[in-house]
Parts: C-alpha cells; structure tokens; sequence
C-alpha cells in the first residue's frame, strides 16, 4: 500500500507541475514555465512517463515549440521533447474529433438558428478574415466580434474557427 500512496503522489507531483508550467505559459511567462517543466521532467524520469504531459495537448505543444524557438530547450533531452511535443498534438487533434463526433451526435432540429451576422461573421472567416479584420469589415469592436464568435461556437459546438468554417460547410450554412 506504501507503494501506491508513493507513486500516486509522484504523478500528482508530476502533474502539478506540468500544470504549472502549461499556466505560466499561457500568462506569457515562459523562461518560468521552463523551469516548472524542467521539474516534472526529471520527476518524471525521462523517457517513462509521458502521459502528464502529453494530456495537456495543444497547450504542451506549443510551450515545447516555443521553448525550443526561444533557446530554453537546453536543459531537456531533445528526443524527449519532439516525441512529447508529436504525441501532444496528436492527442490534442484526437480529443478534437471525439468533441466534434459527439458534438455532430447531438446536434438536433433543436439547435439554435444563426442570425445573419453569424452567417456574415461565418463567411468572413472561411475567407480567412482575422477577428480584427472582420471588426473592421462590420465597423464592431474586436470584443464585439468575440462575443458573437463565441455564441456561434456554441451554436455550432465548434472549438476554434477552422472548426466553426468545417462544420459550417458540412452543414451547407456557407460555402
């Protein structure tokens, strides 16, 4: 039972400071995310645990990439870090699909109609419009454009633009 009470705690360990790491990169701090990742990466045993940091998907992609843009990629094994940062964006890209199945799955007559500026907004991006662009396309501010985004994300249980412009032209709403 020992054992376990050890182990569990070292994952919880690892975890948290993945974690940490995934948060300080995403506030834009990332010579501190580089350590916090440093220490789950020799918590971690290099090269037998990967899943804590392969979980956090898209976030632990890019803090790799930019780690390794940035030169703060010494301090890890180089092997490691593209087989975590392949492996990451792989799951990432599979949890995508899984929401959109499950999305699609419950997508009924009863969803929500878009408003003609969905459509507009909608058009825009599969154009390749930025939200900026498209702010000033519609003379709306930028905070505007992310509320209504964000509605039509919902409306189209969609994650990101492409995702929002995919489903939409599955749909037959543009194109």
């Amino acid at each position: 039972m020992e054992i376990e009470i050890e182990r569990d705690s070292l994952f919880g360990n690892i975890a948290l400071a993945v974690a940490r790491a995934v948060a300080l990169f995403r506030l834009g701090d990332t010579g501190e995310a580089a350590g916090h990742l440093k220490k789950a990466y020799e918590l971690a045993a290099p090269g037998r645990h990967f899943f804590p940091f392969i979980e956090q998907g898209s976030d632990m992609h890019s803090l790799i990439t930019a780690l390794q843009r940035d030169g703060l990629a010494g301090d890890f094994d180089e092997s490691w870090l593209d087989r975590v940062k392949n492996q990451a964006g792989i799951y990432a890209k599979n949890l995508r699909l899984i929401a959109n199945e499950c999305s699609e799955l419950t997508a009924g007559p009863d969803d929500a109609p878009l408003t003609a500026r969905e459509i507009q907004m909608l058009e825009d991006l599969y154009h390749g419009f930025s939200r900026q662009e498209i702010a000033a396309h519609h003379y709306i501010s930028i905070n505007t454009v992310k509320t209504i985004l964000g509605a039509l994300y919902e409306k189209l249980g969609a994650k990101s633009n492409i995702d929002a412009v995919r489903i939409a032209l599955d749909r037959k709403l543009i194109g």
